[in-house]
């Protein structure tokens, strides 16, 4: 099952231009790359294998980045394994054949390979096309169909083709020399306060989708800057509850302008949020897109309020429904995000001691 999603340029308030990265797809294996060059590339079971399983290799950009290698076998069994790693016959040995499982595993995320060099790991499956997972009684594998040009994709974002330290493109050229990481936006964020519904909606909010929940057809974020986020529920799914923004002050909402600094993730003309919760730090807002009601493919992504707007601070995507969970996810945009300074620039406070700026 494949999950597409539509991604438009984003810009951030406060930085130079910044793109998230693209999620590539090569035979049976996916590579996403973020704002900063770090990499992730999983590759997949193949489609008529009824237990799945799945290969991750993560490596970020600059001088000594190592990959790291994990594997995952997705089960409904609590196991200690050991799981093990082979190789089809005649297609060679692995450095690594057994993986240790320190607590009962229900099948939630990879393990990596352990202390051992992942690099003569990823050499090792390059003959083959097919990685073999057995847990228990159970067996499954990992296509390595695409494998190599996910690799190569990921040498050619980092700088490193024609360099001793390519995965695939490797070369002559000295370690380091072409892996330079880019710098990440930065996003002062300020402490929010998700607030109960109003009975009486402020004037200029549209009417929620009819399938919407009762108690969740408005989302409403207070800012502290006297100004409110208002989110009005505009699509109930099965999975998926889908708000239009609006700014709301002195009584009155209008439509939330992403602008040209917070263009939106999901290319369409308005501000949007999917099922948003605000995080326990109180300052960033958690937005999951589920492709499918298990929720492993989609797009998550994480906002957060800089005194003036939402900006968002991360982007997560997977466009396989494959059962990779959303913390194993390719992600394509991120941000060095800090705590709000004492006092906003420009910024008058009223007695109250909340921003009087929208």
């Amino acid at each position: 099952m494949i999950y597409l999603i539509a991604l438009s340029l984003l810009l951030v308030a406060g930085a130079a231009q910044a793109e998230p990265g693209k999620l590539r797809t090569f035979e049976d294996w996916i590579v996403g790359c973020d704002n900063a060059g770090a990499c992730i590339a999983i590759g997949f079971s193949p489609e008529e294998i009824e237990t799945l399983a799945y290969l991750r290799i993560a490596r970020d950009a600059g001088t000594g980045a190592q990959p790291v290698v994990s594997v995952a076998i997705l089960n409904d069994i609590s196991s200690k394994g050991p799981i093990r790693l082979s190789l089809p016959e005649g297609r060679g040995e692995l450095p690594v054949t057994t993986l240790a499982i320190d607590d009962p595993w229900a099948g939630f995320g990879s393990i990596p390979i352990g202390a051992t060099d992942h690099r003569a790991f990823i050499d090792a499956l390059l003959p083959a096309e097919d990685l073999v997972l057995t847990l228990d009684h159970v067996t499954s594998n990992v296509s390595l169909r695409g494998m190599t040009a996910a690799l190569r994709h990921m040498d050619v974002v980092q700088g490193r083709v024609d360099a001793d330290d390519a995965l695939i493109a490797t070369g002559d050229r000295p370690t380091g020399t072409g892996s330079v990481p880019q710098s990440l936006p930065s996003v002062a964020a300020m402490k929010i306060e998700e607030l109960p519904p109003s009975a009486a909606r402020p004037d200029g909010l549209p009417p929620s989708d009819e399938f919407c929940p009762d108690q969740q057809r408005d989302y409403v974020i207070d800012t502290g800057t006297g100004m409110l986020i208002w989110g009005v529920c505009i699509s109930g799914g099965a999975y998926n509850l889908i708000y239009d923004l609006f700014v709301v002050a002195d009584g009155t909402a209008t439509p939330a302008d992403p602008g040209p600094l917070n263009a939106s993730f999901w290319n369409q003309p308005g501000a949007m949020l999917v099922s948003p919760v605000l995080l326990e730090d109180g300052r960033s807002i958690m937005s999951f897109d589920r492709g499918r009601g298990p929720g492993d493919c989609g797009a998550i992504s994480y906002w957060a309020f800089d005194g003036e707007k939402l900006v968002p601070t991360q982007l997560a995507v997977m466009n396989v429904c494959r059962g990779v969970p959303p913390g194993e996810w390719p992600v394509l945009y991120r941000t060095n995000q800090s705590p709000e300074r004492a006092e906003l620039e420009g910024t008058e406070l009223n007695d109250t001691g909340r921003s009087t700026r929208i």
